[in-house]
């Protein structure tokens, strides 16, 4: 099996699968542009129906989804007016929203991708905006811009709504993708998902550990007035969700 740098890298060399990341990323920003004069917490995040694309990018184009992902959210916040700094950690955050859906369901369930179980993929996707919404409340935490706890709350709520509806559209869009020879699986025939191994397991764990542990610690500092220190506390847990990813 081709090891994760080269799923991840090697998709450059493959024509298809460059063309799906820029479908992704140019579907993703045209939807967040309109939507940044509804913000939650202005500068920072808005209403994100957006969030759908990289969610149903990720189960139907793989890796295609976490580049698009990635670059779509840079250049929203270019065009939207809330480019800086803090927008690496929206890169690394929104690779995360479209890089988790399809390995997380890969190592979670056996199925078929099209039969996969609504629960397992609403699960992924909810996974998936929680450890978006960490890693970036984190990170403009540590900048000293915005509570890590303010942030992570919103982005996680704003998020998982989107991802608890998600699959539906997955249903209506999967066999006509495939029919189209779109699908990851197809566009990258030697990639064949497995799941079961040691490591996948311990990168499971670390990656759902992670995730839940900094948001629900964040929250309950928060409430015990920790202030200044969450950010701190929160890191390895954040440096879990990487760890985890790299071993998926």
């Amino acid at each position: 099996m081709p090891s994760k740098a080269n799923e991840l890298f090697r998709m450059w060399t493959n024509t298809r699968m460059i063309v799906l990341t820029a479908v992704v990323a140019a579907l993703y920003v045209c939807i967040l542009i309109p939507f940044k004069v509804f913000p939650i917490i202005p500068g920072w995040t808005e209403f994100r129906p957006a969030v759908l694309v990289p969610l149903l990018g990720s189960l139907l184009f793989g890796p295609a989804a976490a580049w698009g992902a990635a670059m779509g959210n840079v250049v929203g916040d270019v065009f939207g007016g809330m480019f800086g700094i803090a927008s690496i950690f929206g890169f690394v955050g929104n690779f995360l929203l479209g890089f988790l859906p399809y390995k997380l369901r890969e190592n979670i369930s056996t199925r078929n991708q099209g039969e996969s179980k609504y629960a397992v993929m609403a699960l992924v996707g909810v996974i998936a905006s929680v450890a978006c919404a960490t890693f970036i409340a984190w990170g403009v935490d540590l900048l000293g811009f915005m509570p890590f706890p303010v942030l992570a709350g919103a982005i996680s709520i704003n998020n998982s709504v989107f991802a608890l509806l998600y699959p539906t559209l997955f249903f209506l869009l999967y066999h006509r993708i495939k029919r189209m020879g779109l699908l990851y699986t197809q566009v990258l025939p030697s990639y064949q998902p497995r799941a079961g191994s040691l490591r996948r397991l311990i990168g499971l764990f670390l990656v759902i550990g992670g995730t839940a542990g900094a948001l629900l610690l964040g929250l309950i500092l928060n409430a015990a007035g920790a202030g200044d220190s969450i950010k701190f506390i929160v890191a390895p847990f954040c440096a879990a969700i990487v760890a985890g990813c790299l071993m998926l």
